[in-house]
């Protein structure tokens, strides 16, 4: 299944960093943009729950996709105005959990006794319906902690198949970027979004 990253160029060290180890970065979800990640509700939840819930939302990374590349609002939002690029791509790896996020008009509920996995689950897969138009999709692993009490980082393996580039990235710019990527991965194709192609309306 082909998915879709929008990033900025402005940091071009980024870019290169992803193109040349080919995986993403596994975010906290305090690092997320959403201040209300992470939360959820319960009306059974025992004092040693919340605690568990606690240092398990802490073991939690994220990777956020999308399934389309077209979306002008995904553009502005997280491609740097329509500068930046959009990364069409594949998850081999099998060990994070896959989820296609859900968008409610209320927050997540979890019942006490409920599984760990299944838990995380139901929080990050879950998102309020203003966020609708990401189409997101979530690769979400939970790591081990280590000996000083503090998660390890993890990485999403990606295979990397196309960039698309924002309208208002320079012809010069776009030459230069393409340069770099054959160099690096001749197989990855880079092409510059076209106008008419991106979504205008949402029907």
């Amino acid at each position: 299944m082909n998915l879709y990253k929008y990033k900025s160029l402005s940091r071009f060290d980024y870019f290169l960093d992803l193109l040349i180890k080919k995986r993403l970065h596994g975010a906290t979800f305090t690092e997320l943009n959403d201040p209300m990640e992470g939360y959820f509700v319960s009306e059974n939840f025992t004092e040693t729950e919340w605690e568990q819930m606690k240092q398990t939302k802490k073991q939690v990374r994220i990777c956020s996709l999308s399934r389309n590349y077209n979306n002008a609002l995904m553009w502005a939002h997280y491609a740097d105005e329509h500068k930046g690029c959009c990364i069409e791509l594949e998850v081999p790896d099998s060990t994070w959990i896959h989820l296609d996020v859900q968008y409610k008009p209320l927050m997540p509920k979890l019942i006490s006794g409920i599984d760990r996995e299944e838990a995380v689950r139901t929080i990050f897969g879950c998102k309020s319906d203003f966020w609708s138009y990401e189409d997101e999709v979530r690769f979400i692993k939970i790591v081990p902690t280590s000996k000083d009490g503090k998660p390890y980082k993890a990485d999403l393996p990606i295979r990397i198949k196309k960039i698309y580039l924002g309208v208002r990235v320079a012809n010069e710019d776009k030459e230069r970027i393409e340069r770099v990527v054959n160099a690096l991965d001749y197989q990855i194709a880079v092409e510059k979004l076209k106008r008419n192609e991106i979504i205008f309306w949402r029907g």
